[in-house]
């Protein structure tokens, strides 16, 4: 039971080093040359067009949490550090670190292809994109069972879970209204791949020196290609039976808007976007809907049977609902941005204010940067993100080489410094997010400056 807990504990602190919401890109925003940024503002265009390569155009990987940093895992005792479920530490120190709701959240972005050209005074762009998101929250009595797995009550109810996953066809266009404002907008084709929510309403268990009792109640719905509910009863106990190849049924749509303000003779730049407003339609053809009831008394083995002395159980059934579809909207997000610069445009410094909005929980950060443009075919950012309870020390930055006929970045939001050692390991101490990102293309036309 001792190792379940410390496999249990370690799961928690690798996802608390590297859990953050999908697609921020924060230190990217301000980067000229890159074509990544017109997924945060479809008004913020590249210096030329571009073709990326199949697969490696871009590549983001974002996980988040608003709490799990590995100081609140690990502790300096003495000489050496510790994990929170060592003897050393005790409940009070650990759990009081944690708020009553823990939010985490699992991001994964993939250009499959994507171009864009400017056309006249228009900029138009279009590709295929695969997105995972994927957002939990979970209760704190988690943990405190984990610490402590003695007598008392720990409720587990409000937990949540969701998982969204489709791929994205999409065109967008931008153009200038004025010489110094500029609009863009994408409007989005998507195709539903896999979608699972569930939500637990009162779940409990109350641990005694002699029982252990528990009660559970939640619902649970999955769509997608790989369910098929053909034949499926409501009312009927869920098995395996049902995941099977059921076609492509679930459609959806969304879109981006974004504007880019120019004044003080461009030296002041300010913008905004709302990206990923839409959702998805789930068929009702590759839907299913669960309930889960059911409560159990457990008093031990009889030592002399060896039988287990338990009552009572815990399934999951088909609702009555079985066979309807149902709509999940899209994470979506608000970017709001300025940029100062100075000595000819080739240093800017910006604030990004970025929020999320996801299906089980939202979230604000503020993103500072300095943003280098020595040539111009050269652009590079250093960050900082303020919100969401990251201390000093945690940076980001990105590169962008963009000379002509060649297109390379790559960046990271959520960099930390200060480190302690565990058995060997340096481990950042203040991290509660990470994402990285990159991509390969091929810059196509003339040069192009605001």
């Amino acid at each position: 039971m001792r190792r379940i807990k410390y496999i249990v504990m370690s799961i928690i602190a690798i996802m608390s080093m590297e859990f953050v919401s999908a697609q921020t890109l924060n230190t990217s925003y301000f980067m000229e040359g890159s074509y990544l940024r017109t997924n945060l503002n479809p008004a913020l265009t590249p210096t030329r067009g571009y073709v990326t390569v199949p697969l490696l155009g871009g590549f983001t990987l974002d996980m988040s949490s608003n709490y799990l940093s590995v100081s609140n895992f690990f502790y300096k005792r003495g000489d050496e550090v510790v994990s929170a479920l060592h003897e050393s530490v005790s409940s009070e120190e650990f759990l009081g670190k944690l708020p009553n709701n823990a939010k985490m959240g699992l991001g994964l972005d993939m250009s499959i292809f994507s171009a864009g050209f400017y056309k006249h005074d228009m900029f138009w762009n279009f590709g295929l994109n695969l997105h995972s998101e994927n957002d939990m929250v979970l209760s704190k009595d988690l943990f405190a069972a984990l610490k402590t797995l003695g007598n008392g009550v720990y409720d587990l109810s409000n937990t949540s879970l969701n998982s969204n996953n489709y791929a994205e066809l999409y065109v967008g266009t931008t153009r200038d209204i004025l010489d110094w404002v500029t609009v863009g907008a994408r409007v989005k084709f998507l195709i539903g791949i896999c979608n699972i929510s569930a939500d637990i309403d009162d779940m409990y268990a109350n641990v005694s020196a002699d029982t252990i009792e528990g009660r559970l109640r939640g619902t649970l719905r999955m769509s997608g290609a790989f369910i098929d509910t053909a034949g499926a009863v409501a009312g009927s106990e869920i098995t395996d039976d049902i995941f099977g190849w059921g076609g492509i049924n679930s459609f959806g749509a969304g879109i981006d808007l974004g504007a880019e303000v120019r004044l003080l003779d461009n030296r002041l730049r300010v913008s905004a976007a709302v990206t990923d407003l839409g959702f998805i339609c789930w068929s009702k053809k590759t839907s299913v809907e669960a309930v889960a009831m059911g409560d159990f008394h457990y008093n031990g083995v009889d030592i002399a049977t060896g039988e287990t002395d338990m009552a009572g159980e815990i399934k999951a059934v088909y609702g009555d609902n079985a066979s309807k579809g149902y709509t999940k909207r899209l994470n979506c997000s608000l970017n709001i941005g300025a940029e100062y610069n100075i000595l000819d445009d080739r240093i800017g410094f910006g604030l990004l204010s970025h929020t999320e909005f996801c299906n089980t929980m939202s979230y604000t950060e503020l993103t500072a940067s300095a943003n280098f443009r020595p040539l111009h075919w050269l652009s590079a950012s250093l960050s900082h993100t303020f919100l969401n309870r990251n201390r000093i020390g945690i940076f980001g930055c990105a590169v962008n080489i963009h000379p002509s006929g060649f297109n390379l970045f790559v960046g990271c939001d959520y960099i930390g410094f200060a480190s302690a050692s565990y058995k060997g390991l340096s481990i950042p101490r203040n991290l509660k997010s990470f994402n990285i990102y990159a991509g390969i293309g091929f810059n196509i036309g003339e040069l192009r400056k605001r």
